[in-house]
């Protein structure tokens, strides 16, 4: 419906979601959905969409995803950074996730059993995981070039 009521008014349904603003990329998500650091030199900040979210309360992450979905390079993956602990949203979403041993991924999160779960992007899952902190995604947007 968006998209019809923007082609009858001639407006671009991303320009909707802009901002202005940048908030923090926080690292690169690779192709196996892990977390890992910027490389040396790399842009520091994303643009910041309009996702419902104060842009003070969000960061993002580059994507790298592997050929299967290798349209997606290059987007940003949104996130509120402001959750203390679990985002009760989080369940069954598609989240950013930290784990007890400091590592960092996108899954999705399950809890079964008083167990906690994650299945990942090419349903496979780890079970029985020590988390320690969530988020679920807000959004994933290409790179500010193709808005």
């Amino acid at each position: 419906m968006l998209e019809a009521v923007c082609r009858a008014i001639d407006v671009d349904p991303v320009a909707l979601m802009r901002s202005g603003n940048s908030v923090p990329l926080l690292g690169i998500l690779d192709a196996d959905g892990f977390v890992k650091p910027l490389p040396p030199n790399s842009e520091v900040t994303a643009p910041a969409p309009y996702l419902g979210v104060d842009p003070e309360k969000l960061g993002a992450l580059r994507w790298e995803p592997s050929a299967r979905i290798k349209l997606m390079n290059g987007h940003n993956v949104y996130f509120r950074r402001d959750v203390d602990g679990i985002d009760p949203k989080a369940w069954g979403q598609r989240a950013i996730i930290r784990l007890k041993d400091d590592t960092q991924r996108m899954g999705w999160l399950k809890r079964e059993g008083g167990q906690v779960h994650i299945d990942d992007v090419f349903g496979t899952s780890d079970f029985n995981v020590d988390l320690v902190w969530a988020s679920k995604v807000l959004g994933i947007l290409p790179p500010e070039e193709d808005w």
